[in-house]
This record gives C-alpha cells, sequence and structure tokens, in this order.
C-alpha cells in the first residue's frame, strides 16, 4: 500500500457543499475531486482483485460520509445536513491515508495503518 501511494502528493481540499445517495448516504463533495480519483486509481492498481466497493459501482464518487440511514433516520440525517451546512466550507490538507477494517456492524471500524503521501513539491 505504501508503494501505491507513495507517488501521490499530499494535497489541499475543501468540501464546500452536501449532496446525497439516494436517501441513504448524506455526504461532503470535495474540491478537487481529481487526487482522490488519483488515489482511488492507484490503490485499485496495486491491488486489481480488491476493486473499490467489491466493484460494485461502475463509478466511485469521491466522498466525506456524514451520515448513514443504517444509523439513523432519514429526519435524523437532515437534521445532521442543517446542522453542518453552516460551517461549510471546511478547508484541509490530505497528507496521509489510513487503512481501516471493519464489519457492517456500527463503530466496528478500526485503524490498521497510516500511510503518508509524497511531499514532493
Amino acid at each position: 500500500m505504501a508503494q501505491a501511494v507513495s507517488e501521490v502528493e499530499a494535497f489541499e481540499c475543501s468540501f464546500g457543499q452536501t449532496s446525497w445517495f439516494d436517501e441513504d448516504v448524506l455526504w461532503l463533495a470535495p474540491d478537487p475531486a481529481q487526487p482522490f480519483q488519483d488515489l482511488t486509481f492507484a490503490v485499485s492498481k496495486a491491488f486489481p482483485d480488491y476493486p473499490p466497493y467489491a466493484g460494485a459501482y461502475d463509478e466511485v464518487v469521491p466522498h466525506l460520509t456524514v451520515a448513514e440511514r443504517r444509523l439513523g433516520t432519514l429526519a435524523e440525517l437532515e437534521h445532521a445536513e442543517n446542522q453542518v451546512t453552516p460551517f461549510l466550507p471546511v478547508r484541509t490538507r490530505i497528507d496521509r491515508i489510513l487503512l481501516i477494517a471493519g464489519a457492517p456492524a456500527p463503530r466496528s471500524w478500526r485503524i490498521l495503518q497510516e500511510f503518508r503521501l509524497s511531499s514532493n513539491h
């Protein structure tokens, strides 16, 4: 994994708007999205037997999940959107990725390892 992402440079991004996958997932859209797509491609290329989301989607949409219906009602997700929106945009530097693993159960995900992105300019 470290080798797969070592060529991807750290980058600045912002999350300026909310969006939805149907009524199931509330998420924030990154700007720019391309560096996230580059990371996805680099990891997919290094591990072709393990496509993103087990190959369930033709297109992988870079996003930051805020809330999911499996963890709350639609009204709760809409409330979360109303609470988050006034704080947008969120600006940050992406300089590492995390390898995480878990099960479908809430709060089962754990960080297994952290990988730094390139800091070459």
